[in-house]
């Protein structure tokens, strides 16, 4: 029983500690190249997170470490998590919707610049990411950090799927400016403060789209 009773004081003891060798949330770094704005479509087929302030070459870059400050190379592309800051908003992550663009390098270091398969919408509060189930924090452990970035989605209720409830939601929004009364920013994919037939032209090329 007195074993027992020290492999549970343990259990619960030595995670919170972390283990050399393992992500540590304090310990790592999390940054963007600028304030990025994504499209994203559950099925992965809308703009890439290297296109998020209108160039061709934006990125989100972490370098992960352990408890002890130790780099750790070779952290798999997709061990990765994201989502909001804000708890008023939330996306539907897909299958291997967050994937970095190689491992992390012998600096703990790797950059997410492809697409991100997810529905949802981020309009403000930014996000967060965890490396392994383990949040990106800020160095004093309080926190996680929280880049910001803004999300839409034409998967506006937030299901995985682009379909008639959605289409319900944009014509609420539809013809509408910035600052009108119904004016939704989560509507205006291309953020012209204007949500028109661009952004219906979006909604439509990516109609029934769903997580694969």
């Amino acid at each position: 029983m007195r074993i027992l009773m020290i492999a549970m004081v343990l259990s619960m003891i030595l995670p919170a500690a972390g283990f050399a060798g393992d992500p540590w949330g304090c310990e790592s770094e999390l940054s963007a190249s600028c304030s990025l704005r994504i499209s994203v479509c559950p099925r992965g087929d809308f703009e890439s997170i290297a296109k998020g302030c209108g160039g061709t070459g934006d990125y989100i870059e972490v370098i992960i470490r352990d408890a002890s400050g130790n780099e750790i190379a070779g952290i798999p592309w997709t061990d990765y998590w994201m989502d909001s800051c804000d708890p008023a908003y939330a996306l539907h992550l897909c299958m291997g919707a967050f994937t970095a663009d190689s491992l992390t390098g012998p600096d703990g270091r790797t950059t997410f610049s492809g697409k991100i398969s997810a529905g949802g919408c981020i309009p403000s509060g930014g996000i967060w990411v965890s490396c392994q189930g383990m949040t990106i924090l800020n160095p004093e452990c309080t926190l996680p950090i929280c880049l910001d970035v803004v999300i839409v989605s034409p998967d506006l209720n937030v299901d995985g799927v682009v379909n008639l409830s959605d289409l319900t939601f944009f014509g609420l929004s539809y013809n509408k400016h910035s600052g009108d009364a119904g004016y939704d920013t989560c509507c205006d994919f291309n953020d012209d403060d204007w949500c028109d037939l661009s952004d219906f032209s979006f909604l439509g090329e990516h109609y029934e789209h769903a997580c694969f």
